[in-house]
Protein backbone atom coordinates (compact mmCIF):
# COMPACT_ATOMS: atom_id res chain seq x y z
CA UNK A 1 0.00 0.00 0.00
CA UNK A 2 3.06 2.52 0.92
CA UNK A 3 4.54 1.80 -2.49
CA UNK A 4 1.53 2.72 -3.98
CA UNK A 5 0.66 5.88 -2.49
CA UNK A 6 4.09 6.67 -3.02
CA UNK A 7 3.66 6.24 -6.93
CA UNK A 8 0.32 8.73 -6.49
CA UNK A 9 1.51 11.21 -4.04
CA UNK A 10 4.47 14.02 -5.01
CA UNK A 11 6.74 14.08 -2.01
CA UNK A 12 5.51 11.53 0.10
CA UNK A 13 5.30 12.02 4.13
CA UNK A 14 5.96 8.35 4.69
CA UNK A 15 7.84 6.08 7.26
CA UNK A 16 8.20 2.10 6.63
CA UNK A 17 8.64 -0.04 9.77
CA UNK A 18 10.30 -3.25 8.53
CA UNK A 19 9.01 -6.39 9.84
CA UNK A 20 6.04 -4.26 11.35
CA UNK A 21 2.34 -4.90 11.60
CA UNK A 22 -1.35 -3.73 11.32
CA UNK A 23 -0.55 -2.19 15.39
CA UNK A 24 2.85 -0.35 14.86
CA UNK A 25 2.21 1.59 18.09
CA UNK A 26 1.46 -1.45 20.21
CA UNK A 27 4.24 -3.82 18.16
CA UNK A 28 7.09 -0.89 18.22
CA UNK A 29 5.82 2.32 20.44
CA UNK A 30 9.47 4.09 20.83
CA UNK A 31 9.48 3.92 16.31
CA UNK A 32 6.18 5.38 16.44
CA UNK A 33 7.09 7.75 19.07
CA UNK A 34 10.62 9.18 17.51
CA UNK A 35 8.38 9.27 13.64
CA UNK A 36 5.58 11.19 15.24
CA UNK A 37 7.64 13.63 16.41
CA UNK A 38 10.01 14.24 13.82
CA UNK A 39 6.52 14.76 11.97
CA UNK A 40 5.51 17.19 14.80
CA UNK A 41 8.76 18.97 14.85
CA UNK A 42 8.22 19.28 10.68
CA UNK A 43 4.47 20.59 10.64
CA UNK A 44 3.92 24.68 9.96
CA UNK A 45 1.43 25.96 12.24
CA UNK A 46 -0.96 28.29 11.33
CA UNK A 47 -2.25 31.16 13.42
CA UNK A 48 -5.84 30.52 14.47
CA UNK A 49 -9.05 33.02 14.40
CA UNK A 50 -10.40 33.42 17.21
CA UNK A 51 -14.13 34.62 17.39
CA UNK A 52 -14.77 37.34 20.13
CA UNK A 53 -18.09 38.33 20.78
Amino acid sequence: MVERYRQLIPNPDTVVLPGIGHYPQIEAPAQVLKHYLAFRDNCVLLPRKVACS
